[in-house]
């Protein structure tokens, strides 16, 4: 018993000893074949089971893979891009442009580099690769995105069809009395930077993933690990069946396409905080029917204006041009003191008396002119006129709420009223200060072709005049504001004919109309032109 044990329990450990010797020496031997197998493929072929999308380029060198891949790659660009909405948007259009065509291509010589490195770097890979079988190495293209092409189809194709502006919340006077608020609908647009980089994703991911074919002659694995019998011819026809059906049914990528909402820039919640009348003015309008029509015209350009807080209003961009396309007429108007005819005259009218009811709701005056001369329509030192491209009427909403102005021509009545919103205890005064007036000159033109004695004023001068007035902003009895509304009328000189021609004979002597009784108490020759105020053109 004591000669048998040890040889028994030697016996029984040498298989194990041999496993551990034997193992490593087989996987070493393993490995070297693998790299051996390995090495034995050209530098210029591709590894066998090498795979682009459903492509195989195994065993194919690299001259006769490059016209495969650029035909297979024409054809991925050619399939269609699912483009949609994203399931909250509610939307369900689609579009389908080819990939192509909005930017989307295959790097055909990055992708057949990446192809003949594939199989080659990976010791480990390669030891696997002989107990599990040959499998297919699946290489993603390489994916290539003109993103200026992309954004411009997403703009041009998408954005043009899905956005939609929002709606400002408007302020709306009710017939009959009272007011109150038509609510705002936000708009939506095409968020196109955020859909670029989904579409770009999902290009990728597309090329990543492609479904890779079965083909004649692969190597598959079997149940026991055993060889793969050669194909037969008609393996190989029904191989090449399978590989061009799913070639033809593989659908492009899809990409979920981002929309955002647009609020919009005035809100029922700010038009709501509208709750009084804040100022008004009413003036009423004389003078021919194309003036009224004049009047008319530029009081429903301002209408309806809403200012949001802090945005200020100018007359001539609300109104515009003046001109006979708006439909405005020729009438009176005023040009450095002297009384004229023009396109649009008369619709200073509606600039002074907005001027006056914005004077009197408190709000910011940013810019104002007074004509060359006193008017008639509005109280002296009060007025307003206006020249496109020239002279403006400008006002701040200097208020925490939005300014609605309202423009109402009831016959010859022209009334514009702000309405805003109140602030308790806030009042507004107009008080009248100093103003003067002074007589206008006049220049003589003498006339050899009137007779000596003749006189007469062929064009009327106008004195001067300067008024002043303060508006006086009061807050639960304190003084917050005091302005200085100054206007200053520089007036026009006149013009006095003398005639200077041989005295015509008693006898024939017939009285000349306007030869006496015509001339202003001056003295003819007396006097220089003042310079005019800055209001050449204004249409009175």
């Amino acid at each position: 018993m004591s000669v048998t044990g040890p040889s028994t329990q030697t016996l029984r450990r040498l298989p194990v000893r041999r496993m551990l010797i034997v193992t490593p020496l087989v996987a070493i031997a393993l490995s070297a074949a693998v790299i051996g197998a390995r090495a034995r493929v050209p530098d210029n072929q591709i590894v066998p089971g090498v795979h682009v999308g459903e492509l195989d380029l195994g065993g194919k060198s690299l001259e006769e893979a490059r016209p495969l891949l650029e035909q297979w790659a024409a054809r991925k660009q050619a399939m269609p891009v699912v483009l949609r909405y994203t399931p909250e948007s509610g939307e369900s259009k689609t579009w389908k442009p080819d990939a192509a065509k909005i930017g989307l291509t295959i790097n055909v010589a990055n992708t057949l580099d990446a192809a003949a490195k594939a199989g080659r770097e990976d010791i480990a890979g390669q030891v696997t690769h002989i107990f599990s079988g040959t499998k297919a190495i699946h290489i993603p293209a390489v994916p290539t995105v003109d993103e200026s092409r992309l954004k411009a189809y997403l703009k041009r194709q998408i954005a043009a069809d899905v956005n939609r502006k929002p709606k400002n919340a408007q302020f709306v006077l009710i017939r009959g009395g009272g007011f109150g608020t038509r609510h705002d609908e936000p708009g939506r647009a095409l968020d196109v930077e955020t859909s670029a980089v989904s579409v770009k994703q999902a290009w990728s991911g597309f090329l990543a993933t492609a479904p890779v074919a079965p083909t004649a002659g692969s190597h598959t694995e079997t149940d026991k690990g055993g060889e793969t019998p050669p194909a037969t011819s008609a393996e190989k026809d029904t191989a090449k069946e399978t590989h061009e059906t799913v070639a033809a049914t593989v659908e492009g990528p899809e990409a979920l396409l981002s929309v955002k909402s647009t609020p919009a820039a005035i809100t029922s919640e700010g038009v709501g905080q509208i709750n009084s009348v804040l100022g008004a003015k009413t003036s009423y309008v004389n003078g021919t029917t194309s003036r009224l029509g004049n009047i008319r015209i530029a009081a429903r350009h301002i209408n309806g204006t809403l200012l949001k807080s802090g945005e200020v209003f100018s007359y001539n961009k609300i109104v515009g041009p003046r001109d006979e396309d708006e439909g405005y007429r020729e009438a009176p108007i005023l040009v450095q003191g002297k009384h004229d005819t023009g396109i649009a005259g008369g619709i200073c009218q509606t600039s002074g008396t907005l001027f006056n009811a914005v004077l009197a709701s408190g709000l910011q005056i940013v810019e104002r002119s007074n004509h060359s001369a006193p008017i008639g329509y509005l109280p002296f030192g009060l007025d307003a006129t206006v020249s496109y491209g020239s002279l403006d009427l400008k006002f701040k909403n200097d208020t925490p709420a939005p300014v609605y102005v309202s423009a109402v021509l009831n016959g010859r009545a022209l009334t514009f009223s702000l309405f805003g919103k109140h602030t308790p205890g806030r009042k507004v005064a107009l008080v009248r200060g100093g103003s003067s007036r002074y007589g206008g000159s006049y220049v003589t033109r003498h006339d050899r072709s009137k007779p000596a004695g003749y006189r007469r004023v062929v064009e009327p001068g106008s004195g001067g005049a300067h008024a002043t007035w303060y508006r006086i902003i009061k807050e639960n009895g304190k003084v917050v504001h005091r302005d200085v509304i100054s206007s200053h009328y520089s007036g026009h000189t006149g013009v006095v004919v003398i005639g200077t021609g041989a005295p015509r004979a008693r006898a024939n002597r017939r009285s000349t109309p306007g030869a006496s009784g015509s001339t202003p108490n001056v003295t003819p020759g007396s006097g220089s032109p003042a310079p005019p105020a800055p209001s050449a053109g204004a249409q009175l």
